[in-house]
């Protein structure tokens, strides 16, 4: 029997046409589907709709998980549509549906064919040209200008093209890697451009990135711009040069006049700041302290005369003739600001950098930028309409209710106490969208993150609020997305997506180059109540002489701040291929952290860090943790981060590891009170680590492996959680505990009541006394935080999010799985002398396997400071 259509729901709210927008989105599906079920797409009418259905992750028998739709939708001005996705074939067939699109290569020439046009690239030179399919239509010429910080043009070098996507009635993508060279022949900055040529629409898009590679050389521990691991660039653009003349016209806001122009003098936009009230915010410092923005919104330049406005412009330039048109955009540009567009009577530029004589651009080290742009030859004047404010399709929540794709996950037919609280994030006077002017949390290195405003609780009333960014803290992509999928609201998606853009981007240490401890890390501002002043990547800055933590002049990547979950789903519901990649980026990452990286030189490190102090306390006859992991968020985070690089790969070898890991960590017969974890300042974040242990038992039962490790964890889990029930408080219960007493903490409280909820269901046999445990904290969180001045808190807010679900909804385990007959856990690995040698014996072989020169000078180096 076929499973229920899926509906999939699109609203127009603009006084505008879209016409031939491209959308994508992810699907969930129970698993026991055959995998041969043949997904179709159809519109209100229930006539089939070309669409480009793929799986993006599978269940274990092999049935789709997740799959990723991608479609074009027409839709009249404030008009609502809903598709349904069928396991069926259609009984007929759209005209569009049996047009497949195909790109082929030629020497080094590639060329997609589409129904109306035909896109040729030059693999060499990187030159793209368009043409339309009827014989007097022109020529358009595509190319990329890059200057370096000395203004003299780069030159661009083609290292690999790929075709990602074909045989399908959509699109084909192309994903085209190279580096630009400065004047000089240096390798510059690195380049990746994913390119989309739809069947409809002449629609072609981008998604640009540049990167820098080279490692920050932080100097002290501290992260500022400035640093010699930077490049420094002077402009980006996409220029498209018409085979003749015709009128240029730039629309500077989709409700005003548009402007024209028939001569080769350009007309030209140009976003120089935010637009908004705090335009000139302390968050947009150069590398010298100082904020460089002269204009506070948008200019016009036309002739020789230019207009300064106070607003923000997402404008749309195009060329046209008497038969002819080609319409240009950028996505977010103002929200991404600079960005520039201009067109003459033959030529659009469309500037990701625009040049500006006051300053250059800088890339840190490991940083990268990822824009969209669009362009669609011979379309209308709502062509590109749909890029100020695109579409975001909204399944029936039901479906993922049914999917059972999110742990604990509660649809909106099951209230929960947190539920109003969460309101105030999203509507409310302080809520995410408002916070994000408070500090102009705008521009293209900013824009997505939230505004940690928790940091500036204890300033005085006449201080400006401290910059601080809240870098994903634990886990705002993966709460607002669990919002958007159980509500629909298209808010908390736009929330989503903005941050985990932002996150993959800018907040991940992309670099091979540096230590294995920070490379591919994601970067935390540990400096509390301090501004993070130039030290954009939320951590120490030197302008700070002082620290909030005593003796602590420095910091990086660090495991205590490692959130994946909200990058694995914002991958399944958008399709983003950055954010899976950034999953497994940050489990490598955690890897070598914590495991140490390859090499002698390595191995001698993680013996000084990992073994050398418990050897000598042990020599002394002091008593020593057996255990080779911290009992601490940090674990946690690991063990979570190998679970979501799982979800998005299949491979089994990340399940494995957390089963070690979770053996050298804790057992059931641990002597807890030991542990000392009522010490609530060093010992409150094992209860992270304990909810990653209720993660690890679900995705091992969703994938039937009711093996060893599921019950010793099973039976460790509810060791701690029984002892959590009989002695923890709240922690506010004894604020002379607490170095910062404040409603944090009362939120914080809020993990305590799911880990008793999800104990209930691990547990039935107690389920009642956990149950009653679980609501009686959570009564306390929430009426507490309903009365709190503090509720609005970025840092409140996101523990709720994160924390939503244990109390709504029930996970089902099959009985045999929850019994402890016939194992044998043995006893807790006992810290001799004798294992404790043996452990140091056994990684220092490891690393003179793993021994060469050149990675041992490249250890070394790092650690120098040396290039």
């Amino acid at each position: 029997m076929n499973p229920a259509p899926v509906l999939i729901t699109l609203n127009n709210p603009n006084a505008y046409r879209r016409y031939a927008e491209p959308v994508q989105f992810g699907v969930a599906l129970p698993k026991d589907l055959s995998p041969d079920l043949p997904w179709h797409l159809y519109d209100e009418q229930h006539e089939p709709l070309p669409a480009c259905i793929e799986t993006a992750a599978e269940w274990p028998n092999g049935s789709p998980k997740w799959l990723r739709v991608t479609t074009q939708i027409t839709l009249a001005p404030m008009q609502s549509q809903q598709l349904s996705l069928k396991p069926e074939r259609p009984s007929s067939t759209s005209p569009q549906h049996g047009t497949y699109l195909r790109v082929e290569q030629h020497n080094n020439a590639w060329q997609i064919s589409t129904p109306k046009h035909n896109f040729t690239l030059h693999g060499q030179t990187g030159q793209w040209q368009i043409k339309a399919l009827s014989a007097s239509s022109p020529t358009h010429t595509l190319d990329w200008q890059f200057n370096d910080a000395q203004q003299h043009p780069g030159t661009w070098v083609t290292e690999r093209i790929e075709p990602l996507a074909q045989d399908n009635p959509v699109f084909v993508e192309l994903l085209i890697h190279g580096h630009w060279r400065d004047h000089s022949g240096q390798r510059h900055i690195q380049v990746e451009h994913r390119v989309r040529c739809y069947a409809e629409g002449g629609l072609m898009t981008w998604a640009s990135r540049v990167h820098n590679p080279q490692r920050a050389r932080h100097n002290g521990g501290l992260w500022d711009l400035g640093d010699p691991g930077s490049v420094h660039f002077s402009a980006l653009a996409l220029r498209v040069q018409c085979s003749h003349s015709g009128i240029g016209h730039v629309q500077v806001t989709p409700d005003t006049v548009p402007l024209t122009t028939t001569t080769a003098e350009q007309l030209r936009v140009t976003q120089h700041a935010s637009g908004g009230d705090h335009w000139n915010s302390l968050n947009h410092m150069d590398a010298s302290g100082t904020v460089p923005l002269r204009y506070s919104g948008y200019s016009v330049a036309q002739a020789n005369d230019t207009t300064h406005t106070h607003g923000r412009a997402q404008p749309l330039a195009w060329w046209a003739d008497a038969k002819h048109s080609l319409y240009g955009g950028i996505s977010e540009f103002w929200q991404q600001f600079p960005s520039a567009l201009s067109s003459s009577n033959q030529h659009l530029e469309l500037a990701l950098f625009p040049a500006a004589s006051e300053h250059t651009h800088e890339l840190q080290g490991g940083e990268c930028k990822t824009q969209q742009l669009a362009l669609a030859f011979n379309g209308t004047t709502d062509a590109l309409a749909w890029l100020a404010t695109p579409l975001v399709p909204v399944v029936d929540t039901q479906a993922y209710a049914t999917a059972e794709v999110l742990p604990w996950f509660a649809h909106a037919d099951q209230p929960s106490p947190i539920d109003p609280l969460l309101a105030t994030g999203l509507s409310g006077p302080d809520n995410f969208f408002i916070k994000r002017e408070v500090i102009d949390e705008f521009g293209w290195r900013h824009f997505g993150d939230l505004f940690a405003d928790h940091e500036s609780l204890y300033q005085t009333p006449d201080q400006p609020p401290f910059i601080s960014h809240y870098n994903n803290q634990y886990d705002a992509i993966y709460g607002f997305a669990r919002q958007f999928v159980r509500t629909g609201d298209t808010r908390w998606f736009r929330l989503m997506d903005d941050l985990a853009r932002h996150v993959v981007d800018i907040d991940l240490y992309h670099t091979d180059a540096d230590r294995a401890e920070y490379n591919h890390g994601l970067f935390w501002h540990t400096d509390h109540y301090l501004p993070a002043s130039t030290a954009t990547h939320r951590t120490y800055s030197k302008y700070n002489s002082t620290s909030s933590i005593p003796g602590q002049t420095g910091g990086g990547p660090a495991a205590e701040h490692c959130y994946t979950t909200g990058l694995a789903y914002h991958h399944f519901l958008t399709g983003n291929p950055h954010s899976k990649q950034a999953v497994l980026d940050l489990a490598g990452w955690m890897i070598a952290l914590h495991d140490g990286g390859p090499g002698l030189l390595s191995a001698l490190w993680a013996v000084k860090r990992d073994y050398a102090g418990k050897l000598v306390a042990r020599l002394r006859g002091r008593k020593v943790s057996s255990y080779r992991y911290p009992f601490t968020r940090g674990t946690g985070n690991y063990l979570v981060a190998l679970i979501d690089a799982y979800e998005v790969s299949a491979e089994q070898r990340y399940l494995d590891r957390c089963a070690a890991i979770i053996r050298d960590t804790l057992h059931p017969q641990d002597d807890i009170d030991a542990r000392q974890l009522m010490t609530v300042e060093t010992g409150w974040s094992y209860l992270i680590l304990v909810q990653a242990l209720a993660r690890f038992l679900r995705t091992k039962a969703q994938a039937g492996q009711y093996d060893h490790s599921f019950t010793l964890t099973r039976a460790a889990f509810l060791a701690y959680t029984d002892w959590m029930r009989q002695h923890e408080q709240p922690f506010l219960s004894d604020p002379k505990q607490l170095e910062f007493p404040n409603d944090t903490w009362v939120a914080q409280d809020v993990r305590k009541a799911m880990l008793m909820f999800q104990a209930a269901d691990l547990d039935p046999e107690h389920a009642e006394h956990y149950r009653a445990q679980g609501q009686a904290w959570l009564d306390y969180v929430t009426q507490h935080l309903a009365q709190s001045s503090t509720l609005s808190f970025t840092r409140i807010q996101v523990i709720l999010l994160q924390n939503h679900g244990p109390d709504a909804a029930r996970e089902v385990f099959p009985p045999q799985a929850l019994t402890t007959a016939g194992f044998t856990f043995g006893k807790p690995p006992q810290a001799t002398l004798l294992r404790l040698l043996g452990l140091i014996i056994g990684r220092l072989w490891q690393g003179i396997r793993e021994f060469r020169p050149t990675r041992e000078r490249h250890w070394w180096n790092t650690r120098m400071n040396r290039s």
